[in-house]
């Protein structure tokens, strides 16, 4: 976040925030003066995301999301955006495969040469993390089950396996990452022929933006007199606008 004074008039910039520590970043803290106007991010709307612990049970345990999938033989495709979301991922599958024996045979790999590069910051920059990180006895970005994806050509798709790919991205109509939600028959590629759909489709979001209940806490703590919205669709900020007018 910034705090900017200009004449006398303080504004803060949440940009992309949230009041969730996960398992590498703190959680954003509240600033100590309340500024004449707080520019907030808006992102989710009046939305309100699930627990963590949730989330992350629903991607992993065995009756669930990934384990069900490579327990019949599947692979799972997971996509994520690089910087983020992506690390926070792969330390919750890393340590997952690490309390979980049977599936240590099956290869993890992430393929994205941004989510590459952008390991190397996390690696050397574990102080700047959340005490689950700085107090690690060994480095966590240093992954024991997960190996980078150079090329399609050094995947040898050979079994169950575990592929994470950037960029993710937001799952709004119009879109093939829409349509595949709902799980149809089968879908229409951007060659315009039609394809068999064989999966099965879970969205479980693990995104670092504030929800409505950490947005309203947020300003309920710092009642900033102006507040703008942005970083967010406009149906979805008339929802939110209207919720903190109430």
């Amino acid at each position: 976040m910034f705090m900017v004074d200009i004449a006398g008039v303080s504004v803060l910039y949440t940009g992309d925030y949230s009041r969730e520590e996960d398992r590498h970043l703190r959680a954003a803290e509240t600033p100590h003066l309340s500024p004449h106007v707080c520019i907030v991010e808006s992102t989710y709307g009046v939305q309100h995301h699930q627990p963590r612990n949730i989330r992350e049970k629903r991607l992993t345990e065995a009756n669930q999301a990934i384990h069900a999938a490579l327990s019949r033989g599947g692979r799972v495709l997971i996509p994520a955006f690089a910087l983020g979301c992506a690390q926070e991922l792969l330390l919750i599958l890393d340590e997952y495969w690490e309390n979980h024996p049977e599936l240590q045979n099956i290869p993890i790999y992430y393929a994205s040469p941004l989510a590459k590069t952008c390991l190397s910051v996390y690696e050397t920059y574990t102080l700047s993390m959340n005490d689950r990180i700085r107090n690690a006895k060994s480095n966590p970005f240093i992954f024991k089950y997960i190996s980078p994806l150079k090329s399609i050509e050094n995947f040898r798709d050979l079994g169950p396996s575990v592929v994470m790919a950037s960029p993710g991205g937001y799952v709004v109509e119009g879109t093939l990452a829409k349509t595949i939600l709902n799980e149809p028959k089968e879908v229409t590629l951007m060659n315009g022929l039609a394809a068999p759909l064989n999966m099965s489709v879970h969205y479980i979001s693990f995104s670092g933006h504030a929800d409505s209940v950490q947005t309203s806490a947020f300003l309920e703590e710092l009642r900033p007199p102006n507040i703008i919205l942005v970083h967010g669709g406009a149906h979805e900020m008339a929802r939110l606008k209207e919720k903190l007018l109430t």
